[in-house]
């Protein structure tokens, strides 16, 4: 199996992506910061000027999941987050969560609706639950975002930090769909 490595997505994001034998990586992380780039996506990199700096996302050449949401849960306990992930994981999703209370999915769902309604099918085994009059963790979808179609090319680049840099006056990256 191939190890992976550690690279630049965008906005300074570090994750880890698989190197793949073409030469392209598989992003095998959820990034927290807005979702340009997605858990299992297959992205292209380039090399910095800077040896010293890591290679950095410069295009996403295939998509797997077109959907990334911000999803608060109440109690923060690991019990509800687990039966969450594991909801949003029989649906073809990936979550990724560092703040109790707080998870980043991803997915193919079309909008909120639809993530509320795998999200309702966790079954829950947390006894804070198991006391309330409901049995269920309260949930609310915060931001959910449709990402573009691959392939998409993230211009912008600074090749000098390993990072993108402000476009057309506009901080942070900008997508170009090709």
């Amino acid at each position: 199996m191939t190890e992976p490595e550690k690279i630049r997505y965008h906005s300074g994001e570090l994750g880890w992506a698989l190197p793949r034998e073409d030469g392209t990586y598989t992003i095998d992380n959820l990034p927290f910061d807005g979702g340009l780039v997605q858990i299992k996506d297959v992205v292209e990199c380039r090399e910095p000027t800077d040896p010293t700096l890591l290679p950095f996302v410069a295009r996403i050449v295939q998509r797997t999941l077109h959907a990334w949401s911000v999803v608060r849960y109440w109690p923060a306990t690991r019990g509800v987050y687990t039966a969450l992930r594991r909801a949003v994981e029989a649906a073809g999703g990936s979550t990724e969560g560092s703040v109790p209370g707080t998870m980043v999915v991803a997915s193919n769902v079309e909008d909120e609706t639809e993530l509320y309604a795998i999200l309702d099918t966790a079954t829950y085994t947390d006894d804070l639950l198991a006391e309330s009059a409901t049995g269920k963790a309260s949930v609310r979808v915060v931001q959910h975002i449709a990402l573009p179609p691959a392939p998409v090319v993230l211009v912008g680049l600074d090749p000098d930090y390993g990072a993108l840099a402000p476009t057309a006056g506009r901080p942070g990256p900008a997508i170009v769909p090709r």
